[in-house]
């Protein structure tokens, strides 16, 4: 994944290697994210990484498809706040 970083007038590339970049989650099967398995499920290094560089104390995290709760599970590693929601009822 290329990561663009506007310096000035100009813009800078470099490479982001998600699973590498987090380090509170040392591994995509880490802690509860391994509990079970559910189609296009988040590796957490994805949400953990936004989490890191944008969140701050006391934000609230959404997650309108919420799925197998990864952005949730993130949400409370990092201590923050979340409201997860799904429509798909085997997710309950």
């Amino acid at each position: 994944m290329l990561g663009k970083l506007l310096a000035g007038s100009k813009t800078l590339e470099h490479e982001i290697l998600l699973r590498k970049a987090v380090l509170k989650i040392p591994s995509y099967n880490f802690g509860v994210f391994s509990l079970y398995k559910y189609p296009a499920k988040f590796i957490p290094q994805v949400p953990a990484f936004v989490m890191e560089n944008y969140a701050k104390r006391g934000m609230k995290v959404f997650d309108p498809f919420a799925g197998f709760g990864t952005v949730g599970y993130t949400a409370r590693v990092y201590g923050l706040e979340y409201e997860l929601w799904d429509v798909n009822y085997s997710t309950l």
